[in-house]
């Protein structure tokens, strides 16, 4: 009886595929290709010290490295990523000289 209840199974999975096999195969393409993002170029200072190597960057599982010195186009979420870690700095450096500022009294 599990036998052929298995069968049947089987059977209406085959049925169900053969019927929506356009539908299934679209999907599959949407998932190996995904859209493209929209793009944007950006330059990255280099120097011959602290900022000579490419810039690793990663959104969403897709990892990224930036070359520096030269024009890059870039996909839109990396550049905002690049851009909100340089405000992030600028407010970093701006809390370390308020902190240096501060007086101690003893």
């Amino acid at each position: 009886m599990a036998a052929k209840k298995e069968e049947n199974t089987q059977e209406i999975m085959e049925t169900v595929k053969e019927e929506n096999a356009p539908e299934i195969e679209e999907a599959e393409k949407k998932e190996l290709a995904p859209e493209k993002e929209e793009t944007e170029t950006i330059y990255l200072f280099e120097d011959d010290d602290k900022y000579s190597a490419p810039l690793f960057v990663g959104v969403n599982g897709r990892f990224y490295m930036v070359k520096r010195g030269v024009d890059v186009e870039v996909p839109k979420s990396v550049s905002e990523i690049i851009k909100n870690s340089m405000a992030q700095k600028k407010v970093e450096r701006a809390a370390m000289e308020r902190a240096k500022m501060v007086v101690t009294i003893e």
